[in-house]
């Protein structure tokens, strides 16, 4: 095994670990959206995986949104590109974008934001720059869709092999709970 997992882990996403072991051996490029529940996994997989390469850029959604806010907020003189640096930020060979819905506030700017960060990381890909890709969400689908458009889910569709983990919080069965 590439990676060491916990056994309840591997019999609860078994499909999904199987697929992400056979890519990393077989050496092939891939692209996934990891879509789940709090606590079911999904960052903990995509650190594990990238403990198995070298350079890979880990990005939050919240504090890619948060830099952009202090862009706005900044003194620079050329507001434009600082933020045109945050929007390339996906760029590279191996990125991994946690939490993609997470950003608040959650308002026009904040969507029109990652959006284009989305778009840019489809568009890194589909010029065959970018070899492999990790998004996480908690958000489903229809969610993504009516937070980022169905321009934005649809390019998701195509370039990345969507992930469901099962509904089942680590955290959650990890919880004592002493009552009297």
């Amino acid at each position: 095994m590439i990676f060491k997992l916990p056994d309840d882990y591997k019999k609860n996403n078994p499909h999904i670990i199987e697929q992400i072991i056979s890519d990393i051996k077989n050496e092939k490029d891939f692209h996934y959206l990891f879509q789940g529940c709090v606590g079911c996994g999904k960052t903990y997989l995509a650190k594990l995986i990238s403990k198995t390469f070298e350079d890979v850029k880990i990005k939050y959604a919240r504090s890619v949104y948060r830099e952009y806010l202090s862009v706005l907020d900044s003194n620079y003189t050329d507001k434009a590109v600082a933020i045109d640096k945050r929007i390339h930020c996906l760029r590279g060979d191996f990125v991994i974008l946690d939490d993609i819905g997470s950003e608040k506030p959650r308002t026009a700017g904040s969507r029109s934001f990652m959006e284009d960060i989305i778009e840019d990381r489809y568009d890194w890909i589909m010029k065959g720059l970018g070899k492999r890709t990790v998004f996480t969400t908690n958000l489903t689908g229809s969610e993504l869709a009516e937070l980022y458009g169905d321009r934005v889910v649809d390019r998701l569709q195509e370039a990345f092999i969507i992930m469901k983990f099962k509904n089942y919080s680590f955290r959650k069965n990890k919880n004592i709970v002493i009552e009297g």
